[in-house]
């Protein structure tokens, strides 16, 4: 790469830099630590993107379906990359993006897609990354289709509080004997940011690239983590309702992601459903040759987290006045009970005889938010629901949903999904 070329800066868009997987807050980050310039789309800041800045690259706070402002944040660019994941909005914005790429004539694109993108597929992200593929090489841009499989940090992110309790690990995955595609997320920003620097690395002509390190049983995952662990845990299958009843109950993450995406994602990816295996060699070489190592895998990040969930179990329940199980059932009750009612602080504490500053910081530490936050979380979830269930109007969903009015629900659930609630009854049909 010429000296005039490398001072164009490289150009990520992501929904949200947040996730613990954060595939593109990764791919950032490793360019920069190469030296490279960067500018970051972003929805909203967050305590990833200050470590961005840090790290000198440019974070644009902007609407990832405002094409003005993704071609103003593109322009400029020698290359980019799309990833947007598994968020709502995903094809509006990849479409604004595709659209301000051919108006600027992007030199070259990575689109971090998902492994069985395809239209008939069970879930909707899936099939909505698949017409995203259409619509970029539709705008004619050169870019290419990445296709990683189930990312390895995100799933042991979902196992990590039936881990830390010591007994079954509980997936909505059939029989132990089915197959997960797996991949690190530092494996899938090491091989992008590779593509971004040096296009010309792409193994082979074609625009697609499946991806995926390893392929273990759902045992031999429960195998690993049991070892990795010391503790006797065994594997229990449980239906996809039995999964959302296990995810509300739990600390985190609790999230449409995790109650709704996930459960579909791993049934579209699980083997042997699939025909055939992704293409475990070219993934192993291409992270060789992009990074020089290994692929990340399942035993090696499962290591660095076990005993960090562990140390978090002994810390909750050494810590003075943290809520007992029983506690935390009788707020989600209380809560569930009284979404349509104002419910404060001072509510939750008088009901397990706390005062208002006690419950919160119990509260904060057990369930990882504020009690606010759940409160907006579980009124969101509601209308979801509803929304997803008929045709009852807008306004009327609001109330049932503990809102003070449409127009309230609506600024809060598009803060929430990233989508209004009509797109979003719309897009559930």
């Amino acid at each position: 790469m010429d000296a005039v070329a490398h001072r164009y800066p490289l150009f990520v868009m992501l929904a949200d830099a947040c996730r613990e997987a954060g595939v593109g807050y990764r791919i950032a980050a490793r360019l920069a630590r190469a030296g490279e310039p960067v500018r970051v789309l972003v929805r909203r800041p967050s305590r990833r993107t200050r470590t961005l800045v840090r790290l000198g690259v440019e974070v644009i706070p902007a609407d990832p379906v405002h094409l003005g402002e993704v071609r103003s944040a593109l322009r400029g660019c020698r290359a980019a990359c799309f990833a947007y994941t598994m968020h709502p909005g995903l094809l509006d914005a990849a479409t604004t993006f595709a659209t301000a790429a051919r108006e600027l004539g992007l030199g070259h694109a990575v689109h971090v897609s998902q492994l069985e993108s395809a239209p008939d597929s069970p879930a909707l992200r899936l099939r909505e990354h698949w017409l995203a593929e259409q619509v970029m090489d539709w705008a004619g841009i050169d870019v290419l289709h990445l296709q990683p499989g189930l990312l390895t940090e995100s799933l042991l992110r979902h196992v990590a509080y039936d881990v830390a309790q010591g007994e079954e690990i509980r997936l909505p995955l059939g029989d132990g004997e089915c197959r997960l595609p797996l991949i690190a997320a530092e494996d899938v920003a090491a091989i992008v940011a590779g593509l971004l620097r040096e296009p010309g690395l792409q193994p082979a002509p074609s625009r697609r690239l499946a991806l995926a390190t390893e392929v273990p049983t759902v045992a031999g995952l429960v195998d690993r983590l049991a070892a990795t662990s010391e503790l006797p845990l065994r594997y229990r299958p449980v239906s996809a309702e039995g999964w959302r009843t296990l995810v509300r109950h739990r600390a985190r993450p609790n999230s449409d992601y995790s109650l709704h995406t996930l459960p579909a994602l791993w049934e579209a990816m699980t083997y042997p459903r699939l025909d055939g295996h992704p293409p475990l060699r070219e993934a192993h070489a291409l992270i060789a040759r992009l990074s020089g190592r290994e692929p990340r895998r399942l035993g090696e990040l499962a290591r660095r987290r076990v005993p960090l969930w562990l140390a978090e179990r002994r810390d909750t329940g050494a810590a003075g006045g943290a809520l007992t199980a029983g506690e935390r059932r009788q707020l989600e009750d209380y809560i569930e009970a009284h979404l349509t009612e104002p419910i404060t602080v001072a509510d939750l504490g008088r009901l397990l005889g706390r005062d208002r500053h006690a419950l919160h910081r119990a509260f904060q530490k057990a369930f990882h938010r504020s009690p606010h936050r759940y409160v907006v979380e579980r009124r969101v979830a509601r209308a979801r629901a509803l929304l997803e269930q008929g045709d009852l109007p807008l306004s009327e969903i609001a109330l049932a949903a503990g809102f003070s009015s449409q127009s309230h629900m609506t600024t809060v659930f598009k803060r929430v999904t990233g989508l209004p609630p009509g797109r979003y009854r719309r897009s559930t049909a």
